[in-house]
């Protein structure tokens, strides 16, 4: 895709392009790490919550 950029455009677009691409790609990262701790939180909960009600009756207890 670059290759085509330079080829049409010139080196200023493939430049611009590739700043662009860097700047999203981190952007990216720290929005997946923001979202990605909640559903960590959220997901441990969910468990501690089901091993609890498991605890409470001894016959569902997994072997």
């Amino acid at each position: 895709m670059q290759l085509k950029l330079v080829n049409m455009l010139g080196i200023t677009t493939a430049t611009a392009f590739s700043i662009g691409f860097i700047t999203i790609d981190i952007v990216n990262a720290a929005l997946w790490g923001l979202s990605g701790a909640p559903d960590i939180m959220i997901g441990q909960s969910l468990a501690q919550t089901t091993r609890k009600e498991l605890e409470k009756c001894p016959s569902k207890q997994p072997s």
